[in-house]
């Protein structure tokens, strides 16, 4: 596993492993969003995983006002989730913002995905039916630094 800073010659790739995602963990709606997402984000606060050069995810932290950290976009193609490979990419960028002097780090997430999540330490929040998509619930978590 190879984890490195995301390339404007990765959006491709990260597309197709939205889209295998589809409608799972995203609705159709949120391509284009994902898509401006990567249009604007530094290069350096999302990071893509990669096997044998092959692209098989992303995952993102950025930071917002006040020292709190959102994780972004977290997606892996369906052949590697549950492999351990997203839990070791959000550990990885939890910890390194929490070294940085980050308070909290938070995550807008499903009521699909939110066990992830949870088993991470994050605490859920706050809920909203379909915010996402017809059946896909917003899962508002935090996590405070220790």
């Amino acid at each position: 596993m190879n984890v490195r800073n995301y390339h404007i010659n990765d959006l491709n790739a990260l597309i197709l492993i939205m889209k295998k995602n589809i409608p799972v963990y995203f609705a159709p709606s949120e391509i284009i969003d994902f898509i401006t997402f990567l249009k604007s984000v530094e290069y350096h606060r999302y990071k893509v995983v990669e096997v044998e050069g092959q692209i098989i995810g992303g995952c993102g932290l950025l930071e917002q006002e006040g020292g709190i950290g959102k994780i972004s976009w977290i997606m892996f193609d369906p052949d590697y989730q549950r492999s351990g490979m997203g839990t070791n990419i959000v550990n990885a960028l939890i910890e390194e913002y929490f070294k940085a002097g980050g308070s909290k780090v938070v995550a807008y997430t499903s009521n699909v995905a939110y066990l992830f999540f949870k088993k991470l330490g994050f605490q859920s929040v706050y809920s909203k039916a379909d915010y996402w998509g017809k059946g896909l619930d917003l899962v508002y978590m935090e996590l405070m630094v220790k």
